[in-house]
């Protein structure tokens, strides 16, 4: 449900419906499904399983207490991946010819597949179910700042410091935190904020119940930025001296932008069901 207001929030930013016409097919949406209003509704705080004792088993047969701490060369590998089922990601960007990341928890499984570096957290499947079994990893990785990053947790907060690379960021409960991130950004969330300051010339970022609130430390010189959001508000700040072309729909929210007219060689285009919208200069 929440991936169809997406899309019908996309089809007005692309001129094919107006904003009338998404009334409508909302409206009917929520009609045909009395329990939509409560699957747009924030998740309730997840309760991260405790952590366990160091020295307790882990699947690999390795014991938390010996994998707290993995280091990796940092030559060949051009992309660091990492997916969590339940646990916070901490990612910095450094002068470092190595990889070295800090778990607290269960110990996940770190492999080197071509260029990348794969960590993942072991217990049930990636998503909401299931998860009584679900043993909690957090992680602070510590890289080169032009290493590609892509990060995913389905119960955890991912923040992101110091990157001058692709960024990839995704959050099912969680917010999603970034300071001093360049490089295209492609960044979502499901239940859970997203804010930050950024310096990205191509940036996509979607939310279905979280609000977005980034800040630019750079005019951008051309480029777009797109954000699609359902139920959240959407607030974007940029230099004054951005020259940009802003296009703003949102079926039932308000908008405001401080960059009248169009024609920049910037493209600012968001999107909202019910966010209010805000495009602004600082």
């Amino acid at each position: 449900m929440n991936e169809e207001k997406l899309r019908i929030v996309q089809m007005v930013g692309e001129g094919k419906i107006t904003a009338e016409e998404a009334e409508k097919l909302l409206s009917a949406m929520e009609a045909s499904d009395p329990a939509a209003r409560e699957n747009t509704q924030p998740a309730p705080d997840r309760e991260v399983p405790p952590h366990s004792e160091a020295g307790s088993s882990t699947t690999s047969g390795e014991t938390d207490e010996d994998a707290q701490s993995r280091s990796f060369p940092a030559a060949g590998i051009r992309r660091v991946r990492v997916s969590f089922k339940s646990g916070d990601i901490t990612v910095r960007g450094a002068d470092t010819g190595e990889i070295t990341a800090v778990f607290d928890g269960s110990a996940p499984t770190c492999e080197v597949s071509g260029d990348t570096l794969e960590i993942k957290s072991g217990g049930n499947a990636f998503g909401f179910f299931g998860m009584g079994n679900l043993r909690s990893c957090n992680a602070t990785i510590t890289l080169p700042r032009d290493m590609k990053i892509e990060l995913k947790s389905a119960n955890g907060d991912i923040s992101a410091e110091d990157i001058n690379a692709d960024t990839a960021v995704s959050a099912v409960n969680g917010d999603i935190s970034l300071r001093k991130v360049s490089g295209r950004l492609k960044l979502s969330t499901v239940n859970g904020d997203l804010d930050g300051e950024v310096d990205s010339s191509d940036a996509r970022i979607t939310t279905v119940n979280g609000d977005i609130s980034l800040r630019w430390q750079n005019a951008p010189q051309s480029g777009r930025v797109g954000a699609s959001s359902v139920s959240g508000d959407i607030d974007l700040a940029f230099p004054a001296a951005t020259q940009a072309s802003v296009k703003m729909n949102s079926v039932r929210g308000d908008r405001h932008s401080d960059f009248p007219g169009s024609g920049g060689p910037f493209t600012v285009q968001i999107n909202s069901v019910s966010g209010d919208l805000s495009v602004r200069k600082i």
